[in-house]
């Protein structure tokens, strides 16, 4: 389990959720039986996905082909509600919210050689002209589920998170993709977020976000 402090930190007021300072980024091994991650890549491996668009902090849209999303229920994966169930002990012991909208499918996403995602959160982005943030839905959680390990069938793509100290070595937030490893955190601002390029191969997730 990862800690972060908000040092120095500039949160506005005006994200859907409100900053709790000692929210941690939560870090779960071994969260779903190998074998519903094995299932699930073989469809990937034979599904052609959907470009998916993306936005950075500042709202500014991103190229499509960074990444593709093999949304659900094109892609299904199953151990679906283990995963719903570890996410919503981790809210109500970490973060103490109750989470709804469970029905909602995990989203399953791959980047391939390139692939990536510059600064940005989950529950909207800060428009630079008028410093505000724009809420774009209502998400509570984010939780992130990852399929393969870094140096086994890929290089690169680690999730740093910049806002945010590792308690260990005192330097920003990084974490390495590691197959079967659930990563909970809050979608606002204060726990935004860069998946950096993936180097060689195929690095495949599962992305949730929780109201």
């Amino acid at each position: 389990m990862y800690y972060g402090t908000d040092d120095c930190l500039l949160t506005p007021s005006s994200t859907a959720v409100p900053y709790d300072s000692q929210s941690p980024v939560v870090v779960i091994p071994n969260a779903i039986p190998p074998l519903h991650l094995w299932k699930a890549m073989a469809l990937v491996q034979s599904t052609t996905g959907v470009q998916s668009e993306t936005y950075g902090t500042d709202g500014t849209p991103i190229k499509s082909n960074l990444r593709t999303s093999l949304a659900y229920p094109h892609v299904k994966m199953g151990g679906t509600d283990l995963l719903d169930s570890l996410v919503t002990r981790v809210a109500k012991a970490s973060f103490r919210t109750k989470l709804k909208n469970l029905s909602a499918g995990w989203d399953i996403i791959s980047y391939t050689s390139g692939g990536e995602f510059v600064l940005h959160h989950d529950s909207g982005y800060k428009d630079v002209a008028t410093g505000k943030v724009v809420t774009l839905n209502k998400r509570k959680l984010t939780g992130v589920l990852y399929f393969n390990t870094q140096g086994e069938s890929f290089l690169g793509g680690d999730i740093e998170f910049p806002y945010l100290r590792d308690t260990v070595t005192g330097k920003s937030l990084k974490i390495s993709p590691v197959s079967g490893t659930l990563v909970v955190f809050p979608s606002n601002f204060s726990f935004s977020h860069v998946v950096h390029p993936v180097i060689t191969g195929t690095r495949v997730c599962a992305v949730k976000f929780f109201e």
